[in-house]
């Protein structure tokens, strides 16, 4: 028993050993400073390689800019015998068109402030040509909406070949003898006589010309003062040998248009220039015909003659 006795004795002396070795661990570890922490750098990002920078586009090189030239072909301006000598319109700013490619002949309407020059440019034809295509008397005195024929390039265009006699009035006819009691007396309206030539204010001023038209005819034009302007709030009257009368009023934005058959129509008419009421005749009397066939385009017939009137010096 003795010795079992020093044995408990021995374990618990270890046992206090042990524990009062821990404690003096745990106070001197209670005693030293707390550790500093210390903040680690995160890494710094080295590129591999520099890219290199994207040059900009070319400077696209400017085009040169055509220099437009203007060629004006030589006029030719015949004055009418006694006629008026107004200066042609001027001519427009703006460059003509190059002259069109074509083989055979067309028409061409007349545009405001158009020149015969310029139109003469255009199709690549001479002034001269286009004079004598269309029979006119004074080449300055072209209005808008007037339909010429332009001959084909190289064409040789002879003179035209007037219609019958259009500015030259027809005389009197006799008067009749009085009707006897038995007789009776006509009903158609007779036309009016013309007057000697040259007491009126107004004259032909060109020869007439015409267009095709299968469509309707009639008769268009304008009245001129001295100076080559419209004259507006006159009345242009066309009538026939039988029937009195087809009018209109003249006005300085359009032609006078006067329509006398919804269809092509053959006839002999008397076209003249009266005042606003249409109680005075102004100008001497003017003979037309129009034709029945042929009516298609550039096919050389006329139902629409064009038919205008100048003032006398």
């Amino acid at each position: 028993m003795k010795g079992r006795h020093w044995s408990i004795i021995a374990i618990l002396v270890l046992l206090n050993y042990l524990v009062f070795s821990q404690l003096i661990m745990l106070v001197v570890e209670s005693n030293k400073p707390a550790p500093t922490p210390t903040r680690t750098p995160k890494p710094t990002f080295t590129p591999t390689s520099t890219p290199s920078p994207i040059p900009p586009p070319p400077t696209p090189t400017p085009l040169p800019t055509p220099t437009a030239t203007r060629v004006v072909p030589p006029t030719d301006t015949p004055t009418p015998e006694g006629g008026p000598t107004s200066a042609p319109p001027p001519e427009a700013s703006a460059t003509p068109a190059p002259a069109e490619t074509r083989t055979g002949r067309t028409t061409h309407v007349v545009q405001p402030g158009e020149t015969l020059s310029q139109i003469a440019q255009r199709y690549g034809v001479s002034v001269e040509a286009i004079v004598q295509a269309n029979g006119l008397a004074d080449p300055s005195l072209i209005y808008p909406g007037q339909t010429l024929i332009i001959p084909a390039p190289g064409e040789a265009v002879p003179t035209a070949t007037p219609r019958p006699p259009t500015a030259t009035p027809q005389p009197a006819p006799p008067t009749a003898a009085p009707p006897t009691a038995t007789e009776v007396p006509p009903t158609a309206t007779p036309g009016p006589t013309a007057p000697p030539a040259g007491q009126y204010q107004y004259r032909l001023g060109r020869t007439v010309t015409c267009t095709p038209n299968c469509g309707t005819t009639g008769v268009k034009g304008f009245v001129y003062d001295v100076n080559a302007n419209y004259v507006p709030g006159l009345i242009v009257r066309v009538w026939t040998d039988g029937w009195c009368c087809g009018e209109d009023e003249t006005s300085v934005y359009e032609p006078y248009e006067i329509m006398l058959s919804p269809g092509p129509k053959g006839g002999h008419w008397y076209v003249a220039v009266y005042s606003h009421d249409g109680s005075t005749q102004l100008s001497d009397i003017v003979e037309v015909y129009t034709d029945q066939e042929p009516c298609e385009p550039s096919s050389g017939g006329c139902q629409w003659p064009v038919v205008d009137f100048v003032a006398r010096w």
